[in-house]
């Protein structure tokens, strides 16, 4: 039976791993790693069917080599936790033939990969055995004629993965209609497909192996693993045995047998999840279920599917990005919904959400609606009083909370959005580092997984809607112009600039780069230890600061913020380019910055002779002996 299955990673250096192995594994080849002098032979591996690269067009013939290929690729990457490349692994349908297998994938690499400029080394496994499967290995950087260029930040965007799963199911359903089978696979979750089951996690062959040894051996060895995949097994069995029951007290009580229904899943699922959030701080409104947004039956008590509708109702977007962020790791995962998808996926958040992942909402784009964050009671009244009520508030943590103010029922532009959170964080008491316009706010009827929120009996404080209305507000045209005046002064400075401003804004050379990964390295590091707890971006902001105060190009310090400050890859997943450039704009900007380059030109007028990169470096070195 066909099943559906494509992961996605990354081969990295910082888990001691190489693009030229990874190749040499999955290939079952001999390839010499030129940069660490390692040879990586799998010869003797089993269970290759075959082996292909697909290249662009335009790519070089030495690309179609695959040790030239990956050994290029490790060229290519300086740093010492640099990504090598990305890794998709499907699951093929057994019912094709093995060309057909081939084919799928073939077609399906060439659409999503090799069309976009990637090239992809493919693997095809055990085509003969029960767990067909593909293995694509594919690059990060630009082909050039000569090599490899820069890597290409869009191919690592959140929505792109969701773009490869969709398009892969599509594919394989297409090839078996194709084959004239019934068989098709689905790349939606069981929860979004309404399967009343848990998604089973994968033992891997060590562990099936061992588990087989074991019975064979009449031997009981437990695993974390397989004990878990034994409790899903059991949830499942329970769950299944549950619709059963369901199914036939409907079918008996439609045949007139007035027999008692059994409990709906999702409701017996949220009981056991659902707590009761502690009442909202005094002074503001409670909202009330009206007639329009009354919830389904089986979920009208549910206090958390009730504060989610009324926080959409309030900030009154057509789509949103919800944002999952692990507590442990930082690491976050999105998904774009509409609202009613949201309200469906109540369930799973919840899971997510016990499971230690905060959850977070923004509208999706420019919508007219902005937030303000790390507020207090004291605000709200002030900004009611200058015509600026919120259409949304939410209590993030106890006596803290978040605004989201509607300016228009249309998008408006990002930087007058920017400006505008700015001016309200400032005159309200807001945090002016969360106020642009695609900040994450809290959503309403998940707990608060930060640390330091901590209750006394071990529990997190719940984020609670404390009022919602949904409208703009009555001085939103005052505030966009307020806003654009403000745009207007800060681009005063750089239609003025001396003439040597053409300097930040020209290429940086090789020789500028490699000082200014070195420089941030070391300034980071100085921080780091006079600033342990600090935030990762007010650190990015204080280096590069520091690093345009001693004359470095904006192409450089971006070079350097891009290539050197740690675990950023992670940390801005999907938009790292649009962060690098926001931060080193605004750092040029600085009223420190721009009198540390007049006087530099000061200087520099004083000389008979353009002594920049001496002065730089005698600069460079008074800051590293401070």
């Amino acid at each position: 039976m066909a099943i559906y299955h494509l992961s996605v990673s990354k081969i990295k250096r910082s888990a001691g791993r190489t693009a030229t192995g990874a190749a040499a594994y999955r290939a079952a080849q001999e390839i010499h790693d030129e940069r660490t002098g390692l040879t990586h032979d799998y010869t003797r591996k089993r269970g290759v069917y075959a082996t292909e690269i697909l290249v662009p067009s335009d790519a070089p013939i030495w690309m179609r080599d695959r040790a030239r290929l990956w050994n290029g690729v490790e060229h290519a990457e300086k740093r010492k936790d640099a990504e090598l490349a990305r890794e998709i692994d499907i699951a093929l349908p057994i019912e094709l033939t093995h060309d057909q297998k081939m084919e799928l994938v073939r077609q399906y690499v060439q659409e999503q990969f090799t069309s976009k400029g990637m090239i992809a080394d493919i693997a095809y496994h055990d085509l003969h055995k029960k767990n067909p499967h593909a293995h694509v290995l594919l690059t990060l950087r630009e082909i050039r004629a000569d090599g490899f260029g820069n890597k290409n930040r869009s191919w690592n965007e959140k929505a792109l993965l969701q773009q490869w799963r969709e398009a892969w199911s599509q594919h394989t359903n297409c090839a078996l209609e194709q084959a004239a089978h019934e068989a098709r696979i689905d790349h939606r979750s069981l929860e979004e497909q309404g399967v009343e089951r848990l998604p089973q996690i994968h033992l891997g062959a060590k562990v099936n192996k061992m588990l087989k040894r074991d019975l064979r051996n009449n031997l009981v060895i437990s695993t974390e693993r397989g004990e878990q995949y034994q409790r899903i097994a059991t949830i499942n069995r329970e769950l299944q045995d549950i619709e059963q029951q369901i199914a036939q007290q409907q079918n008996n009580h439609r045949q007139g047998e007035q027999k008692p229904v059994a409990e709906p899943l999702h409701s017996a699922i949220e009981k056991d999840m659902t707590k009761q959030p502690t009442p909202p701080a005094p002074g503001l409104q409670q909202p009330s279920l009206g007639k329009d947004d009354t919830p389904p039956v089986n979920q009208r008590r549910d206090r958390t599917y009730q504060g989610i509708t009324r926080q959409l109702q309030g900030m009154g977007a057509e789509q949103y990005e919800i944002g999952l962020r692990d507590s442990k790791t930082g690491k976050m995962l999105t998904r774009t919904w509409a609202s009613d998808q949201v309200k469906n996926s109540v369930p799973w958040l919840k899971r997510l959400n016990s499971q230690g992942r905060d959850v977070y909402i923004r509208p999706l784009g420019s919508a007219g609606l902005i937030l303000v964050d790390d507020l207090d009671l004291g605000s709200f009244e002030r900004m009611g009083k200058d015509g600026l009520k919120p259409a949304a508030i939410t209590q993030t943590s106890p006596m803290n909370y978040q605004a989201w103010v509607r300016l228009s029922d249309q998008p408006i532009p990002k930087e007058q959005a920017t400006a505008a959170a700015k001016i309200l964080a400032e005159r309200y008491g807001g945090d002016p580092n969360s106020a642009d316009w695609r900040h994450f706010g809290r959503l309403a009827g998940f707990t608060n997984q930060k640390g330091i929120h901590t209750r006394a009996d071990g529990n997190q404080p719940y984020v609670l809607l404390e009022s919602y209305h949904g409208k703009i507000a009555v001085n939103a045209q005052k505030l966009l112009t307020e806003a654009d005046k403000r745009l207007e002064a800060t681009k005063a400075p750089k239609e003025n600039q001396a003439p040597s401003e053409s300097h930040q804004k020209a290429a940086a050379t090789p020789s500028e780069k490699q000082r200014a990964d070195t420089t941030f390295q070391r300034f980071y590091q100085r921080h780091t230890n006079h600033h342990p707890n600090e935030d990762a971006s007010r650190m990015d902001w204080a280096v590069c600061k520091q690093l345009a105060k001693l004359g470095f190009s904006a192409d450089a310090i971006k070079h350097a913020l891009s290539e050197t400050s740690p675990n950023l890859h992670e940390r801005k997943a999907g938009h790292v380019d649009d962060y690098v450039n926001r931060t080193v704009d605004k750092v040029l900007l600085d009223p420190e910055v721009i009198a540390a380059k007049a006087k530099r030109e000061q200087e520099q007028q004083a000389q008979t002779s353009n002594p920049e990169p001496h002065i730089l470096k005698q600069q460079i070195d008074r800051e590293q002996e401070r």
